[in-house]
Order: C-alpha cells, then structure tokens, then sequence
C-alpha cells in the first residue's frame, strides 16, 4: 500500500486542526460570556390596567412606582450592582432589590419583604394623568 501523505504531515496537519478548533472554541466562550448592557429604561406593570402598579426607570439613574388612582407611590435612584441586579433606593428612605429576568423584573421590596414581579410593556416610559405631582426627573 502506498502512503500519499508522511507520519509527521500527518501529525502536522492534526494538530494545525486542533489548534484551530481550540482557538475557535475559546473565541466563542469569550463571545458567550460577553456582558451585554442592560437596558432597564421603559414602563413595567404588576396587575391588570385598572388598578395596576407602574414602574418607570429612565434608564439614566431614576425610578418612579406609580398608580393612576393614587398617583406617584415612591421614587428615587436605581444603581446597577452587576449581573443584572440592581438597588433602588426611594426619596423617603425605602429600598429595594431589583433583578431582572426574562420579560421583565423581580421587584424586592425591603420594607415589608414581598417580592413581585413586573412585566415591562414597553421601553418608552408612559405618563398617566394621576393625582399630584410628577417628580421633577420626569419633565412634567
């Protein structure tokens, strides 16, 4: 039987393949574990439209619970602690966790230790005609 190609080209060519294969297999690890931003900015809702609580986080630090019966229930700063967790903390000293997940967000609240989930409705944030004020941050 006649040999076409070397022992030692042989073992080249395999392990030029295997170097190749481990190079691009490390490449897509890298590209897997890559953060990707999350943009938390947009309009979230527990509950059905009537009665529901809303959500706003402009995506710039800021945060706004709201109903349109009651008008605006707390708000304040959100701070990013990584891998999707997130702190809010309200003008009036309350607090919460925030972790997001898919089609939306676990909402922690410190206070009285219940956690809800919202779902986001969109990435504009909606502005409701409701009692009182807006904080100043919303520009109304």
């Amino acid at each position: 039987m006649k040999r076409i190609f070397s022992q030692k080209t042989l073992l080249l060519v395999l392990a030029l393949g295997l170097t190749a294969s481990l190079t691009l297999n490390i490449a897509l690890l890298q590209k897997q574990r890559e953060e990707v931003p999350l943009d938390l900015r947009g309009t979230y809702q527990v509950g059905p439209m009537y009665g529901a609580i809303y959500l706003l986080l402009d995506g710039e630090g800021h945060f706004c619970r709201y109903t349109q019966e009651t008008g605006v229930l707390d708000e304040g700063t959100c701070r990013e602690q990584g891998d999707g967790y997130y702190t809010l903390q309200a003008s009036d000293g309350g607090g919460y966790s925030l972790l997001r997940v898919d089609g939306g967000i676990l909402l922690f609240d410190a206070g009285d230790n219940t956690l809800t989930q919202y779902e986001k409705r969109d990435n504009a944030l909606f502005f409701a005609s409701i009692p009182g004020p807006w904080p100043e941050w919303c520009g109304l």
